[in-house]
C-alpha cells in the first residue's frame, strides 16, 4: 500500500480492532509531537499491539493531547459496535467496547448504542501540546474482498489539515525531518 504517497499528511493501515499494521512517516512524526508512542503502549500494557483507540484512551498517553476527546472516542464506540454487529465472534472488540464505556470519562449516554444516526464520512480530530493546535479530520477506506477475510479487516485512515494553520505546521514538520 502506498500510503507513504499522502505525505506529509498522516495515514495509517488499521486492522478491525484499531491495530496500527502500517503507518507513513507523517503518522509516526505527528504521533511523536505528543508520545513516544511505543514507550506509550508498554505503559498501558499493550506491547505486542499498537492499538490506537487504547492509546486515546490512556491518560499515559494521547488522552490528555485530545481535544475533542468525546468526540473522537464516541466514533470509535460506534465503529466498533458496527463491528461486532458483522463480525459478532470477534472475542477482542467485546473487551475494547467495555474499555471504553467503563472509562471514567465516558458520558452517560454513551451506554445506550445508537442504530440509528450513521457513522459519520469523516471524524474530527482536534489535538493540543504546548499551546500548538492540530486540527485536522479523519476519512477511513475499507478493504473489500469476501474471499480474504484478513483484507477485509483493513482499513486505510487518512488524515487531513482541517484549517491552514494545521496544513502549514503538517508540511514544515516533513520539511524538518527531511533536513
Amino acid at each position: 500500500m502506498a500510503i507513504e504517497h499522502h505525505e506529509p499528511y498522516p495515514a495509517m493501515v488499521l486492522d478491525g480492532r484499531w491495530n496500527m499494521v502500517m503507518a507513513n512517516q507523517a503518522m509516526l512524526r505527528f504521533f511523536s509531537l505528543f508520545i513516544d508512542p511505543f514507550a506509550a503502549l508498554v505503559a498501558i500494557g499493550s506491547p505486542q499491539e499498537f492499538q490506537v483507540a487504547r492509546l486515546c484512551l490512556s491518560d499515559k498517553a494521547l488522552k490528555p493531547y485530545i481535544c475533542n476527546w468525546q468526540e473522537l472516542v464516541g466514533s470509535f464506540l460506534q465503529r466498533a459496535r458496527r463491528a461486532l454487529v458483522v463480525n459478532p465472534n470477534d472475542p477482542l472488540l467485546p473487551i475494547l467496547v467495555r474499555e471504553i464505556l467503563t472509562h471514567p470519562d465516558a458520558p452517560d449516554h454513551w451506554q445506550q448504542p445508537s442504530w440509528t444516526a450513521a457513522p459519520a464520512p469523516a471524524i474530527n480530530m482536534e489535538m493540543e501540546v504546548n499551546g500548538t493546535r492540530y486540527r485536522m479530520f479523519t476519512m477511513m477506506a475499507h478493504f473489500g474482498a469476501p474471499q480474504n477475510v484478513t483484507i477485509e479487516e483493513l482499513s486505510v485512515e487518512t488524515f487531513y489539515p482541517a484549517d491552514e494553520i494545521t496544513r502549514t505546521r503538517l508540511e514544515d514538520l516533513a520539511r524538518q525531518a527531511s533536513h
